[in-house]
């Protein structure tokens, strides 16, 4: 299983946030502990939220990252500043 330094359940997923791969969001099947989906090597720290049917991943960079949950797809959102 991966380690998460960061995690949430939301229905039948885990999302998080693991110190695998030098730093990577993913996501988990709860009932299978499968992997659903992990991003590439984020090299990041982010808190992990739930907003309705979304889960937000923000970065020690101030960098927001939406994940819709029934999808693979992710967003990128810049900081205001930046």
């Amino acid at each position: 299983m991966t380690q998460s330094k960061s995690r949430i359940i939301v229905g039948a997923r885990m999302f998080g946030m693991s110190h695998m791969r030098m730093g990577q969001f993913f996501s988990l099947d709860v009932t299978s502990g499968e992997e659903v989906w992990a991003s590439p090597a984020a090299r990041l720290n982010a808190v992990v939220v739930a907003l309705g049917n979304r889960v937000a991943f923000l970065t020690d960079e101030a960098r927001l990252i939406i994940v819709p949950l029934g999808a693979a797809s992710v967003r990128s959102y810049p900081n205001a500043n930046g």
